[in-house]
């Protein structure tokens, strides 16, 4: 029974640990000279990723900050290649604190 028992848990740790991604799959840097937050993360029925937030960066030619914060969306394709980044705002304070996938194929 013992014999049995050790067998067992040592094929259900062997499947365990063979089911585990290696590694990062992608990793993707956004933002400029200024601070950036992360407020939501949304995964799409295509497999693309969407992130929202807010910055107050100013400089280069995605961020265009129009106050003190604007809320950013930025989307990445199933293997992290950047698709779009929109920002978003007034002269005052924006952020952007969530995004969800809809079945629509939207967020």
């Amino acid at each position: 029974m013992t014999r049995i028992l050790l067998s067992l848990a040592l094929f259900l740790t062997t499947a365990s640990i063979q089911a585990q991604p290696e590694g990062i799959t992608w990793q993707q840097t956004i933002g400029a000279e200024g601070n950036e937050w992360i407020g939501g993360i949304a995964r799409g029925n295509n497999g693309a990723f969407v992130i929202c937030g807010y910055s107050n960066s100013t400089d280069g030619a995605s961020w265009q900050n129009q106050g003190s914060y604007d809320m950013f969306v930025a989307e990445f394709s199933p293997i992290g290649e950047p698709l779009q980044l929109l920002t978003l705002g007034s002269s005052g304070y924006d952020e952007a604190n969530d995004v969800v996938a809809l079945s629509t194929g939207g967020y």
